[in-house]
């Protein structure tokens, strides 16, 4: 069920403007053969002219009650569709901010991440020189070593 469109209530429209222009001329109508009916009962003219101007005034006024009904129906129609609407746009809303939330979350872990890359390669680095200069010094104790023993033979 779609929200009501402006051409869905043109018969609204339509029905009003018609009832609007038929109103004055049955109501004048209706006060001179009222008039004239209680002058002159005994007339029938009057008499007809008089219960058919009451006549159209009450299919009139039937008509634009008939009217004001299905125009409260669909409004509350729509109300109601609005009411579900914004529950879903607050649900909407709801599911956006945790989404953002964890988002940011993830973002964040995503920084925590890389700098402990950054940091584990640093500790790598420093543990590949000491690494190196241990190699090296034990490449110097061992020619020292490799020396005196030379040298005392």
């Amino acid at each position: 069920m779609g929200l009501m469109t402006v051409e869905n209530e043109s018969p609204f429209t339509n029905i009003l403007q018609t009832s609007r222009s038929q109103i004055p001329s049955i109501l004048s109508d209706f006060r001179k053969y009222y008039v004239m009916y209680h002058k002159n009962p005994e007339v029938d003219e009057f008499k007809n002219f008089f219960f058919e101007s009451k006549q159209q005034l009450s299919t009139l006024n039937n008509s634009l009650f008939s009217t004001q009904t299905e125009l409260e129906t669909n409004i509350q129609k729509m109300e109601t569709e609005m009411r579900n609407i914004s529950e879903k746009i607050d649900k909407e809303k709801l599911r956006y901010g945790n989404a953002f939330t964890r988002q940011s979350q993830l973002t964040n872990a995503n920084d925590g991440a890389e700098q402990l890359i950054s940091d584990s390669q640093q500790l790598y680095n420093i543990q590949y020189m000491k690494n190196v200069e241990l190699l090296v010094g034990v490449f110097f104790l061992l020619g020292l070593v490799i020396k005196s023993v030379r040298a005392n033979r």
